[in-house]
């Protein structure tokens, strides 16, 4: 394919008509940049689809670490009603009047 251009370019250029031939290497001219705005615009394609999988396995992550705090969060809920009940009832029994030392150490 490269022969086949260089030989029409001196052709071109033998004949001395340099008009024709400025056509062709404007011609040539357009086709390298429509090459290059198609190669830019799969570079661009190909980009944005890795872009779009990184956002979406970082929202899949995002969702599982919410899931999971959440889990947590309920967890440590318990725990924190469990204790509050336990010193509730702490406060109870030792609120009382007339407990002896031994009666609030077994408690």
């Amino acid at each position: 394919m490269i022969k086949f251009f260089r030989k029409i370019r001196y052709d071109l250029m033998e004949k001395n008509k340099t008009g024709k031939y400025f056509k062709y290497a404007i011609g040539e001219i357009v086709l390298v940049v429509i090459g290059i705005l198609i190669a830019l615009s799969i570079n661009n394609w190909n980009e944005n689809r890795k872009l779009d999988d990184n956002r979406r396995d970082y929202y899949n992550q995002l969702i599982d670490d919410l899931k999971k705090d959440k889990v947590l969060l309920i967890e440590n809920i318990s725990q924190t009603d469990s204790l509050k009940a336990s010193y509730s009832e702490y406060l109870e029994t030792f609120n009382k009047n007339g407990l002896t030392v031994d009666e609030m150490i077994s408690n």
